[in-house]
């Protein structure tokens, strides 16, 4: 067995430097642990954390809120000229037939009535003819034109605007209010049913009721005035066929029971004339029928038999509903 060797000055000198070599190799693993005499002589050093493999994105801008629209441009209304008498007569030469400066025949209106951009297939030649008075339908002369003075009407914008205006003055539903007894003529003997007492009205019903009156008049004397425009002057009578497209045009767009009355009419080819009596009842008879069942009519009331005869046709095409009502 060898003798033990006695440790000489260098050996811990060996010793610490192979402790210190050690020591190096495990270096990254002391960068989180410390010795106790680290810990009670040196400050805790800190490790920066591990860098990201990604580039931080850049920081979005706050949304903002869009511009307003800016509001559609509203067409500037083109100011009509003040009437004068002088430009009055000036629309009427620039219209008139190229043979007679004195008077517009139906070529001169049509080319009115599209610079006016008014439908020549409606009512308004009619109300148009009506406003100058004409004799002659689908032509007017210089003094029946002068009519329009009126109106304060000499360009084809305004007759356009006044004539939207009567049409509505006419055609408004405001104007159907009930026929009055007075207008309703009855057959001797016979006593009409009591009417039971209206109720009082207040001022703007009163008010209402004289405008649908005044509109309703009105509207009669318009009526009236195409049945002498319609017809021959020197007939007294209009024949079946242009009183019904007559009817049509200035009474259905009014009265949803001229359509029927048409359909009758067609039905029954033996009808060839309306005297002025008829063509006037037949008004009074929209006004007392629009809107009413035909099937509980008063045959009291005195009518024209062709009336007659269409609500005894109009009965005769529902017999299940006259069953019902007796």
């Amino acid at each position: 067995m060898p003798p033990k060797r006695k440790r000489t000055a260098e050996e811990p000198a060996d010793a610490t430097t192979a402790t210190k070599k050690r020591a190096t190799k495990a270096a990254p693993a002391a960068t989180t642990r410390k010795t106790r005499g680290d810990m009670s002589n040196s400050t805790p050093v800190s490790v920066p954390p591990a860098a990201s493999s990604k580039a931080s994105a850049p920081a979005k801008p706050p949304k903002t809120a869009p511009p307003p629209k800016a509001a559609a441009a509203q067409p500037v209304p083109v100011k009509e000229p003040e009437y004068t008498l002088t430009r009055l007569n000036e629309t009427f030469a620039h219209y008139a037939d190229p043979n007679n400066q004195k008077m517009m025949s139906t070529e001169g209106l049509q080319r009115l009535f599209e610079d006016a951009e008014i439908s020549m297939e409606g009512v308004v030649p009619l109300l148009l003819a009506w406003t100058c008075k004409s004799e002659e339908f689908g032509v007017i002369t210089l003094d029946e034109w002068s009519n329009l003075r009126d109106l304060r009407v000499d360009t084809p914008r305004k007759l356009q605007i006044a004539m939207d205006d009567l049409s509505r003055l006419l055609y408004s539903s405001s104007t159907h209010i009930p026929a009055p007894l007075a207008a309703v003529k009855k057959k001797k003997g016979k006593k009409p049913e009591p009417e039971p007492e209206p109720e009082p009205l207040t001022e703007q019903g009163i008010d209402v009721e004289r405008k649908a009156a005044a509109a309703r008049q009105k509207f009669k004397e318009f009526y009236m005035f195409c049945f002498t425009l319609m017809k021959n002057s020197e007939a007294r009578v209009l024949d079946m066929e242009t009183a019904t497209v007559t009817w049509s045009v200035v009474l259905q767009e009014k009265f949803t029971i001229v359509a029927r009355l048409q359909e009758f009419i067609q039905a029954h080819p033996s009808y060839k004339a309306v005297n002025k009596d008829l063509w006037t009842m037949t008004l009074e008879f929209c006004y007392a029928a629009e809107n009413k069942d035909l099937m509980n009519w008063n045959d009291d009331e005195s009518w024209p038999s062709m009336l007659d005869e269409f609500v005894a046709w109009e009965k005769s095409r529902r017999p299940e509903d006259v069953e019902m009502a007796s």
